[in-house]
């Protein structure tokens, strides 16, 4: 849960779009950015996101992780033109878990 001192700070980085208390939309450009920079540098998840201006200890090092491990499995199974697109709430984009009850 991101505080709304946060949500203002990581809305003035460049690279977000929106920001809410519970999620961050990324930029387009910065998903293929840190993308390309995984591969071709061989950057960590967090340098990437530190040289992009994020505070590490605001979005955790597990979110970063886990985005640029979403973005590489678009990237690499789809490519660039898939990841560039918008996919939270449209069909086929990211699913919701569904858990039973125990």
């Amino acid at each position: 849960m991101f505080t709304q001192e946060q949500i203002n700070e990581l809305l003035n980085n460049k690279n977000v779009s929106k920001c809410s208390s519970k999620s961050i939309t990324y930029s387009k450009d910065f998903k293929l950015l840190a993308v390309k920079k995984y591969y071709e540098d061989g950057y960590s998840p967090r340098i990437i996101f530190e040289e992009a201006g994020f505070d590490i200890r605001t979005i955790s090092r597990q979110r970063a992780k886990d985005c640029l491990s979403r973005w590489r499995r678009v990237y690499s199974k789809k490519g660039e033109k898939e990841l560039m697109k918008e996919n939270r709430g449209v069909p086929g984009g990211r699913r919701k878990i569904k858990y039973k009850n125990s």
